[in-house]
């Protein structure tokens, strides 16, 4: 790969890392986390997508939320809490405090609940569309350039023939730098059509939809949202809305846990629900109340109603 190539494909996989690494931040918030606890909310969400857990330790200088490694398994198979070891960086003087002279174990938190890591999924992503974020604008580089055909007057025919192939959207020969001698005639310095500029668009709105369903962020894409019925527009999302509620109960269920211990007043919410909510009002007339749930935030069923 060439210094030029390598450097847009970095630029690409760069934008679309910090694309997700501020929706990541952003789907949930924490309130109530005292200062010398833990790093403000989207911090704490950025880490915690970023390592797929954190604990919450009785250190020396109190309760604080830290990434940790976690070396044993429970009786399910399952990573043991107890088994939790911080990772402190930065201040040396953090210890945290064994449950044998605390009496209080470590308390983890987890992105997911399947208790994995979706860093590598989002490592895909990042290089998917990386690639494909370069590839458009090479092609759209390409079609801005003027193509022209040399040829002498006996050449005529199939010089016609070529125009109308590339015109009708038959892809020829795509030449990114110079020219290429075809029988004698000199094709310069690319013919890349429309359609294939299409389809690169296409494949890029379908793995930026699965990367903003990993996250919890519906699909925002109007047009395509235009050309789709009710149904397959309410189905998607509520899957989404079902993986981000089911990520809200662990969040929930660990701070519940960290207030009980220590006597914080920690809360979670799901900033993306109301999105989804409006997503799907928008689009289909249906009013989804998501965010009035009682409990841990999980309902028994989704009421959906049509509005008047």
């Amino acid at each position: 790969m060439s210094k030029k190539k390598k450097y847009a494909y970095n630029t690409a996989s760069d934008t679309t890392s910090s694309m997700i690494d501020n929706l990541a931040a952003s789907v949930f918030r924490w309130t109530g986390l005292p200062y010398e606890m833990a790093p403000p909310s989207e911090m704490l969400e950025l880490l915690l997508v970023r390592h797929g857990h954190l604990a919450c330790f009785n250190t020396n200088l109190g309760p604080m939320i830290l990434p940790c490694t976690m070396s044993r398994l429970n009786q399910w198979g399952l990573p043991a809490e107890g088994s939790a070891k911080p990772i402190i960086v930065g201040r040396p003087g953090i210890r945290a405090i064994p449950y044998k002279e605390g009496k209080i174990a470590p308390i983890v938190i987890y992105d997911q609940p399947s208790h994995t890591c979706i860093m590598k999924s989002l490592e895909w992503y990042t290089e998917a569309l990386g690639k494909l974020k370069q590839a458009i604008d090479t092609c759209t580089h390409w079609l801005k350039t003027p193509m022209l055909f040399i040829g002498s007057e006996e050449q005529e025919d199939i010089i016609i023939s070529l125009v109308n192939k590339i015109e009708a959207g038959v892809p020829a020969v795509a030449i990114a730098e110079g020219s290429l001698n075809v029988g004698g005639i000199v094709l310069t310095p690319t013919n890349v059509t429309p359609s294939i500029l299409d389809a690169l668009h296409m494949s890029y709105s379908r793995i930026e939809a699965k990367l903003f369903e990993e996250l919890g962020v519906p699909d925002y894409n109007t047009q395509k949202l235009a050309q789709q019925t009710r149904t397959e527009i309410l189905l998607p999302m509520m899957a989404v809305a079902l993986k981000t509620l089911s990520r809200l109960q662990m969040r929930r269920y660990a701070a519940d846990r960290i207030n009980e211990t220590y006597g914080t007043e920690i809360s979670v919410q799901a900033l993306s629900l109301g999105l989804i909510e409006q997503s799907i009002f928008s689009s289909t007339g249906y009013a989804i109340n998501l965010q009035d749930l009682d409990g841990n935030g999980i309902p028994d069923k989704l009421e959906v109603a049509q509005s008047e």
